[in-house]
Formats: C-alpha cells, structure tokens, sequence
C-alpha cells in the first residue's frame, strides 16, 4: 500500500493537470468571449434591446462570470489525528469538490 505522501503526490499531479486544462479553458473562454461581442457589436441597436439581443448578453456574461480559477491542493497538517485514509479521503474529497463547481453556460 503506498504511503499518504505517495498518495498526496498523486492528488497533486492530478490536480496540476485539472489546473493546466483551466488554464487552456480560460484562453477558450477569452476566444469565444471576443468572438461573442463582435457578434452582438455587429448587430443593429433594435436586435440588442430584443428579447435576442437580451438573452445573448446574458449568455455572454455567463461566459465571464464563469468560475474557472484553479484548484488548490490542502496542505497536509504537520500532526494528524486518526488515520492516514481520513486526511486522503478529506483531500480528495475537497480537491474533486472544488473541480465539480465548473459549471458552464448554456446557450440561450
């Protein structure tokens, strides 16, 4: 059985990776965002105050508010009471939490 040090190694790889892909996901967001506005920008004023126009600013405000920060990994306490598998559990249960909160948008 590995140790809980191997095993928060792997959490932190694994962690790294999920960060890499929002990092990647941030640079999309910044793409399609600009693509969106020059959209809605080439529009007439009547389609932006429309039910349309409306509902697409919405979306693209969706697209920036999106959470895509990266994910940290808690740091392991110096003394630990209970057992090893608690902490791992806890750990991983708070790195995927925090993973599971990306919630894109949808399209209007």
């Amino acid at each position: 059985m590995d140790t809980i040090d191997e095993q928060v190694d792997l959490v932190a790889e694994a962690v790294g990776a999920l960060n890499e892909a929002l990092d990647a996901l941030r640079g999309f967001r910044e793409d399609i965002v600009g693509d969106m506005r020059a959209y809605a920008e080439a529009k007439s004023e009547r389609w932006a105050g429309s039910e349309a126009g409306v509902a697409y600013e919405s979306w693209i405000a969706s697209w920036e508010e999106a959470d895509l920060d990266d994910v940290d990994v808690p740091e392991r306490p110096g003394d630990l009471e209970g057992s090893e598998d608690s902490y791992l559990n806890g750990l991983l249960d708070e790195s995927v939490a925090q993973a599971l909160v990306l919630d894109l948008p949808e399209a209007p």
